[in-house]
Formats: structure tokens, C-alpha cells, sequence
């Protein structure tokens, strides 16, 4: 699933093969409603319903690709501007429920992200599998020295902390690293 949405073999995969999931499902994609057999896109089936209900909030049972799914809308601000997030899981269970589980794996998205464009994680051209191997474990090890240094100076985001060093000497950013390891009694044993 990289990229904003899940391609359509994917979720078929993921629904026919019963595997639990919680992914974003573009505005656009053509859903049935159960009750109707009448075709939606997305945001059309959730529009009506919003206006129906007035809450920020919903679950709807649908058809996707002949399979049930469950679709979830969530309406939130983003710089002043309302939004409305689609998610798409086969797992039945309250809304807030939903939300709770796709907040979860959103925090995973982000350390994914954070080491796709900060860290190089995907700039690693050696042929052999133990020297992936190696460079993968060594981008996730930098990523929790930068969470702890994170924790440490009170910031909201690893990449809030990498943004802050960007133009400071390498003198004070061994000075930060060296202070994080002292806070951690010498987890990291940077030299």
C-alpha cells in the first residue's frame, strides 16, 4: 500500500483472504448500498446521509467489487477547511471503534513516512539480503534515537526534531545525540 490509497486487487485480496484491515478508500470508488442495489460513488452514499443524520460520523454497511464491507466517514478540519476522511475495513463494530483502530494504524504511517523521506529507507541499492537487512535495522534505530530525542526536548514529531537540526553544526547535534544517550544511561553508547 504505497501511495494514498489501496489499489482494488489489494483490498479484494485482503477481503477474500478474510485478513483484518483499516485503509483509506478514495472518494470516488462505486459502492452499492445492501439495501437499495442502487450504485454510489462514495462520497454520493455519504452525502445524503450527512445531511440525513447531522453528525460527523458514520457507518454504513456497502457492496464493494461484490464483496460486504463496512465504510466509514469521518468529517474533521483541516486549516480551517472541513474534510471528510472514507475508510474502508470488513470488520464490523461501532464507529468510534473504527476510528480508535484507524488512529492506530495511522500512527504507523507515520514512522513509515518519516523514514521513507527523512531517513532514506528506500535508498538502499546493495544486491544482497543481509545488508538490507542490516541498512533497514540501522534507519529504524536512528528513528527511536530521533523519538527519544523527541521525548527528550518535548516536541510533537520526530520530524519536527529532524527540521530543527537541519542547519545547526554537527558539533550540537553530537551535543544533542551525547545528552539523549546521558538521559537513557547509555542506551545507544554513541561514542
Amino acid at each position: 500500500m504505497d501511495g494514498l490509497y489501496c489499489k482494488k486487487e489489494l483490498l479484494l485480496f485482503l477481503i477474500d483472504n478474510n485478513i483484518d484491515y483499516y485503509t483509506k478508500i478514495h472518494s470516488n470508488r462505486i459502492i452499492k448500498d445492501p439495501k437499495t442495489n442502487k450504485e454510489y460513488q462514495v462520497k454520493e452514499f455519504f452525502k445524503e446521509k450527512f445531511e440525513k443524520r447531522k453528525k460527523k460520523k458514520l457507518c454504513s454497511q456497502c457492496i464493494y467489487n461484490d464483496r460486504t464491507v463496512y465504510i466509514i466517514a469521518e468529517k474533521f478540519e483541516k486549516k480551517g477547511d472541513e474534510k471528510i476522511r472514507y475508510l474502508i475495513t470488513t470488520k464490523k463494530t461501532s464507529v468510534a471503534q473504527h476510528i480508535r483502530n484507524y488512529k492506530k494504524r495511522w500512527a504507523i504511517e507515520k514512522v513509515i513516512r518519516t523514514c521513507k523521506q527523512y531517513l532514506g529507507i528506500t535508498k538502499c541499492q546493495a544486491r544482497k539480503k543481509e545488508i538490507h537487512h542490516g541498512y533497514m535495522v540501522n534507519v529504524f534505530k536512528t528513528y527511536n534515537l530521533l523519538e527519544l530525542a523527541r521525548y527528550k526536548y518535548g516536541l510533537k514529531s520526530v520530524e519536527s526534531f529532524i527540521n530543527g537540526i537541519k542547519n545547526k553544526s554537527i558539533s550540537f547535534i553530537e551535543t544533542c545525540l551525547m545528552a539523549i544517550d546521558r538521559y537513557f544511561d547509555g542506551v545507544f553508547m554513541i561514542p
